[in-house]
């Protein structure tokens, strides 16, 4: 009997023993490749038309700005300052792509440049360092392509 309850013994702790153990092949992907494909908002989106919104302004209620971009380089914007007395600018001339291909500059009379980065049917309005925006109004500093 003792030989009995000994052999269910052994037999119980063969099978409650660990499985063995393997090495584990760890296959590690490396991230793919960037493509360099040259492609940037100046080539490949039709960015040329009438672009409209209100932008954000510190001291009136605020900018309604209207941005034509033609395909030769020039830009005809208007602004209207909301609530001012001197209520707008009209000006004309010859935009400039940054190196990057993806915002344009806009040269302005007695300002700083005015900064744009352009996307599908939008314009972004950037500061005057050409960086986006943040903040509670962040949302607010875009044109949207009308024409």
């Amino acid at each position: 009997m003792k030989a009995l309850i000994l052999l269910t013994s052994a037999c119980f702790l063969v099978g409650c023993a660990a499985p063995e153990q393997r090495p584990v092949n760890i296959i590690k992907h490396s991230p793919p490749p960037t493509v360099i494909d040259g492609h940037n908002a100046h080539n490949a989106l039709d960015w040329s038309g009438t672009y409209r919104g209100t932008l954000p302004c510190p001291d009136c209620d605020g900018i309604v700005t209207e941005l034509t971009l033609f395909a030769d380089g020039r830009y005809h914007l208007k602004q209207i300052y909301l609530g001012r007395r001197n209520n707008g600018s009209d000006l004309k001339g010859q935009f400039q792509w940054h190196n990057s291909g993806n915002s344009i500059m806009i040269p302005r009379d007695r300002a700083a440049p005015a900064h744009y980065r352009v996307t599908e049917n939008r314009l972004q309005r950037l500061d005057n360092q050409a960086r986006v925006i943040e903040g509670l109004n962040a949302n607010r500093y875009w044109l949207e392509k009308i024409r």
